[in-house]
């Protein structure tokens, strides 16, 4: 995923450039504001973001502990701006270093488009990028294929297995992928949306351990509330 974001860097750094030139001509900036009632808010620049309650889940980032693990295993190219646990996680926060997790939300954003505009079309463009590094299948075509065995899916290179606008302003993709530490490897479902709001691109990502094809239902479910919320909360 590295590459890609470094591929997306060079694209957010020509797309800024006509931001840049307009601030040269006197442009204000300004911080943009959210509804008072957003009782966890924090900055992408300059441009306030509300992190919404969500059922069955806590924001957790400010937690030393969380942030250190987040940052660990997090691009240098991007910032994160908002990581939810479930309930069941959460409440095993005091071991939150040595504990297995997943059913988690990280909402983020390129540093590089840090107060950069943004449109449909960019978004298009991005999330277009974006999934280059993947293989193109479908559910089924993938369950055939022999990146699965009898038992267990191997996967060597991220699976992409949808894509779709969930609304004007947000486009989805559904994947599976790899994540291996020191004694296990673990396949994750994921899903990670590209987000614009206040003409800003922002992404969330959402995290399943991977057991059937339920999963995926599930992992598109819990996209969905999430995405909406988080764009109610934004508007």
């Amino acid at each position: 995923m590295k590459n890609t974001f470094f591929i997306l860097t060079i694209l957010f750094f020509s797309i800024g450039c006509k931001n840049t030139s307009e601030e040269k001509k006197g442009t204000p900036v300004t911080t943009t504001e959210i509804s008072s009632n957003c009782t966890n808010q924090t900055t992408y620049g300059n441009t306030s973001i509300c992190l919404p309650k969500i059922k069955g889940n806590t924001e957790a980032y400010s937690i030393p502990e969380v942030r250190k693990r987040a940052n660990e295993f997090e691009d240098t190219n991007n910032i994160i701006l908002g990581y939810y646990l479930d309930d069941t996680t959460y409440q095993q926060i005091s071991n939150f270093s040595t504990i297995t997790y997943d059913n988690y939300y990280k909402v983020y954003a390129p540093i590089a488009a840090t107060d950069v505009k943004m449109g449909p079309s960019e978004m298009k463009q991005i999330m277009q990028m974006m999934t280059t590094g993947f293989i193109d299948k479908s559910f089924e075509d993938a369950n055939k294929s022999n990146l699965f065995t009898t038992k267990n899916l191997e996967i060597t290179q991220p699976i992409l297995l949808e894509k779709y606008p969930l609304t004007k302003n947000v486009s989805v993709i559904i994947f599976l992928m790899n994540i291996n530490s020191e004694d296990t490897t673990q396949i994750k479902a994921a899903s990670m949306s590209t987000v614009l709001v206040k003409e800003r691109l922002i992404f969330i990502a959402h995290y399943l351990n991977y057991k059937d094809e339920t999963t995926i239902a599930t992992l598109k479910e819990h996209t969905a509330t999430f995405t909406h919320a988080f764009i109610d909360a934004n508007s």
